[in-house]
Formats: structure tokens, C-alpha cells, sequence
């Protein structure tokens, strides 16, 4: 351990409090009289520092927790769960026993997995460009899995059912990306979009910036711009579910 107190340095139990007379002579100012008292008056201005630090420790703990309260509260890990957001999707649409789905950004394949148990006849695929890619590998379920960018993703056929469940503030070009999605749904298909809550911090600007309305009205936007006819949105534990279809327009997007 070193400190530098000017030109000087020191090392080891000087540094530490263990030689105090020791470190006194180095720091200009301090009266060496003052460590010449009995161990006593040692152990005390020991036990004094140390109440001091605590003091500071705990001022700044609420300090935090402040901060944090000023933010709103962080939303639970358990706010997005694949197998409830599937099942949300099968009963919002009352999907039929056969079809074709297409999952953007899948992650691992949780949704996937989800959707499977409620509908296995239906042909599953996927685009995901990360490293989670790998395990997606292990769902012998999937027609198709593509570790790419969506823009080079070869997939020719038409879906009834496109789900994203990324927050797509986090895709590059969003409105672009819905667009080629909107090009890939048939005629009536649905796109179900699940937005996760905002993860908020103390030292974050996030409750500010993505408010819930602000948030609602950039994805009824974006979807709007890309061709889709909202059928169905709501909230639930700050994450936004939206349904939408493709109609004849979107074509021309």
C-alpha cells in the first residue's frame, strides 16, 4: 500500500496506522507531540477513524438509495417470462393447431420452447445474430435458425406470426428492421411484440427518458410507419404487449 504526500511515500505499517509516530514525521503540519501519548490515546483515535468511516459508509448507502428512489423502482428479473409471453400470444390470437411463427432475435429459445409445448405442429424459426445462437442449436423443434443479420437472413417464406421480444430501441434502424419483418408476414398475419421493462439504475436517466406513454407512442409509431393495424396493446409490470396485422398497404412499405 502507498500513499504520497508530497515528494514523500509511505509504505507498508506506515501507510496503514501500525507505525503512526513514523507516518506523523512524513506529513508536514502534523505535530509529532501528538503520538507520543500512551497506547490508550492510540487505540482511541483508532476507534475514532473507524466510527468516522462507518459514519460516511452508511450516509452514502442512503445517499444511494435515494438516488434510486428518485428513479422509480427497478422493475423485477422476473418481469419477462418466455413461457407466460407465449402463452399470452396462443390466447390473445386464439391460434389455430398449425402454422408458421418466426421469432427475431431469440436469444436462447426460451419463447420458442414456450410456443412449441402449446403448439407443436407449428414450423418454428428463427433469427438471432449472438452468441446465444449456440444454444438455439440444441432445439431440435426449429425448421430454421439463422445466425445473421436480419438484412442477410435467408428466408424466402411468408409467416402468420412474427414475435419480437428484444426491445427494438436496441436494434440498429428499427423502422427499417419492422419493415423487412412487415415484408416477411402473409397477408393478415400477425406481428406480437413484447417490449421488457426499462432497466433503470441510480445513475440512470432511463425513467426520464423512456417513460411508459413515450414509450407506447415511439412503438404504436414505429409500427404505424411500417404498415401495421394495431389490434391489441396493454401493460403489465412496465413491459408493453402489442399485437398488429399486416394489411394490404404494408406491401408497399
Amino acid at each position: 500500500m502507498v500513499h504520497r504526500y508530497g515528494t514523500s511515500l509511505l509504505h507498508g505499517p506506515a501507510a496503514c496506522g501500525q507505525n503512526l509516530p513514523a507516518a506523523a514525521a512524513l506529513i508536514p503540519g502534523l505535530p509529532s507531540e501528538g503520538w507520543k501519548r500512551k497506547e490508550s490515546n492510540l487505540k482511541a483515535f483508532r476507534t475514532a477513524c473507524s466510527r468516522n468511516l462507518s459514519g460516511a459508509a452508511r450516509r452514502l448507502d442512503a445517499l444511494l438509495r435515494g438516488l434510486g428512489a428518485l428513479d422509480g423502482k427497478a422493475p423485477s428479473a422476473e418481469a419477462y417470462r418466455p413461457e407466460a409471453t407465449a402463452r399470452h400470444l396462443v390466447d390473445t390470437r386464439s391460434l389455430p393447431e398449425k402454422g408458421a411463427l418466426l421469432h427475431f432475435q431469440a436469444g436462447d429459445g426460451g419463447f420458442l420452447e414456450g410456443f412449441h409445448a402449446l403448439r407443436p405442429q407449428w414450423e418454428l424459426s428463427a433469427i438471432e445474430s449472438g452468441a446465444d445462437f449456440m444454444k438455439l442449436l440444441d432445439k431440435e423443434f426449429l425448421t430454421a435458425a439463422c445466425n445473421a443479420g436480419y438484412r442477410d437472413a435467408d428466408l424466402s417464406r411468408a409467416f402468420d406470426v412474427i414475435v419480437v421480444t428484444k426491445p427494438l430501441d436496441t436494434v440498429d434502424k428499427p423502422l427499417e428492421a419492422l419493415r423487412w419483418l412487415c415484408r416477411r408476414l402473409a397477408e393478415g398475419g400477425t406481428f406480437y411484440c413484447h417490449q421488457p421493462p426499462c432497466i433503470r439504475s441510480g445513475f440512470s436517466l432511463c425513467g426520464a427518458a423512456h417513460g411508459m406513454k413515450l414509450r407506447i407512442a415511439n412503438l404504436v409509431t414505429l409500427c404505424q410507419a411500417a404498415g401495421l393495424s394495431i389490434e391489441y396493446l396493454d401493460t403489465q409490470d412496465e413491459a408493453i404487449r402489442l399485437c398488429a396485422l399486416k394489411t394490404v398497404s404494408s406491401r408497399e412499405r
